[in-house]
Formats: structure tokens, C-alpha cells, sequence
């Protein structure tokens, strides 16, 4: 048996998290995913060029659908 812990429960599982707390995990993966590729897109050329990435590179990024890696 198995116990795992989510958001400050705990519970005895046989086989891991529901199909309902992966999804929402999935969810939520995505959520900031899209955040972070909408940041990427609005950084200017200087800050592009510290963390070595061009403005085609980081567009390219920015525009890819949220649940695409």
C-alpha cells in the first residue's frame, strides 16, 4: 500500500493520484507553460541576448499551442 500526499491531505492509495488530480496537474502544466512562453515573447533584444536566445528562437517558442513542449 501506498500513501501519497496532496495539497496538505493524506491519503492510502493502491495505484497513485486519481485520473482527476493527474488532469488537474496536467492543467495547471499548461497554464504556466503559456505563461512562461507569453513572458519569452515580450522580452527585448537585450534580455534575449543575455540568456542566448535570438528574437526568431524565442517567437518561434512563444507561438507553439500551450500543450506542445
Amino acid at each position: 500500500m501506498k500513501t501519497s500526499y496532496w495539497m496538505g491531505s493524506i491519503s492510502t492509495t493502491q495505484s497513485g493520484p486519481s485520473r482527476l488530480v493527474r488532469l488537474f496537474d496536467l492543467l495547471l502544466g499548461w497554464i504556466e507553460r503559456g505563461q512562461q512562453r507569453r513572458a519569452l515573447g515580450r522580452l527585448d533584444e537585450r534580455l534575449l541576448s543575455d540568456i542566448g536566445v535570438d528574437r526568431a528562437t524565442a517567437k518561434a517558442e512563444a507561438d507553439k499551442p500551450l500543450w506542445r513542449d
